[in-house]
Formats: C-alpha cells, structure tokens, sequence
C-alpha cells in the first residue's frame, strides 16, 4: 500500500479482529496510527482525518457510510480500507470516488506468503508512534501523540 515511516493510519471501526491487525501491521511500518472514536459523527470523523493528515484509514462498514459524503474534504486521503461486518460475507464498498481507493480489507491482505519479512524501518525511541484525540462534552477534539517505548537496559 506503500505506507512508510510517519505517514498518518487512521482506524475507525467497532471492535473487530482486524482493528488490532490494522493497528500493528501499520505500527510495523512506521506509521502514526491514529486511532478515532467510532462514534464520531461524519463531521468529526472527517475533522480527525484531515487534521491528522490520515493518508490511509480503516473501517468497518458502519464507518464508512458516515465517511463518504465527506471524502472530497479529505484532500490527504488517498486510501480507504473497508473491514466486514461479517466474517462470512466481503465487505460492502458503497460508492466509488474519483481520487480515492476503495478497497476491502481481505484485497489488501492478500495471499499470505510464509516466507514473508517484516518491513526494515528503523523505528527510534523518540519517533511517534500514535496520535490520540481526547475532548470534553464540547469543542473540538484535541490531539496526543505517543512516543515509541524506550528499551530499558538489561
């Protein structure tokens, strides 16, 4: 998908195994994962994204109804994976856009190859890592980054 070091990884998604699997896979990468609140209406969702700078973002179905009337506004966004709802079923896509992907979450996964390697990233202990927005009962939400954990020494 060509995420690399400190590019923005948004999941939006009720819990599903493959929230997880999206937070690690990304977090592998060197990404910013950039959890929201599934929540969010289709403006607050769409006001995380872009203040983020999310280039990729994942969703369960749910999500992304509240998300594409808002897609135009979200000029960073290239790429937006869609997780199903049920196991046993592919995810529905809703409504193509013109600049960006749509794609289901089984496409990007692909065939799994055993002999895959993680990414070499050089992930340093002051490099983010996610970026959590918190807020009260009103106004915006407001952004805190994570730094990656510092190795004690053994």
């Amino acid at each position: 998908m060509g995420i690399k070091k400190g590019d923005r990884v948004a999941i939006v998604s009720r819990n599903l195994p493959q929230w997880i699997t999206s937070f690690w896979a990304a977090a592998i990468c060197g990404a910013v994962v950039v959890p929201l609140n599934a929540w969010w209406s289709s403006d607050e969702l769409a006001y995380g994204l872009a203040d983020s700078g999310t280039t990729v973002v994942f969703v369960d179905e749910e999500r992304l109804e509240r998300l594409q009337p808002t897609l135009d506004e979200l000029s960073e966004l290239s790429t937006v994976v869609v997780i199903s709802d049920d196991v046993n079923r592919a995810p529905q896509l809703g409504h193509a856009h013109s600049r960006i992907r749509i794609m289901s979450y089984d496409d990007v996964l692909g065939a799994i190859d055993p002999e895959v390697t993680l990414p070499d990233v050089a992930i340093g202990a002051d490099d983010d890592a996610t970026m959590f927005y918190t807020s009260g009962t009103t106004g915006r939400p407001r952004v805190r980054s994570a730094r990656t954990a510092t190795p004690s020494p053994t």
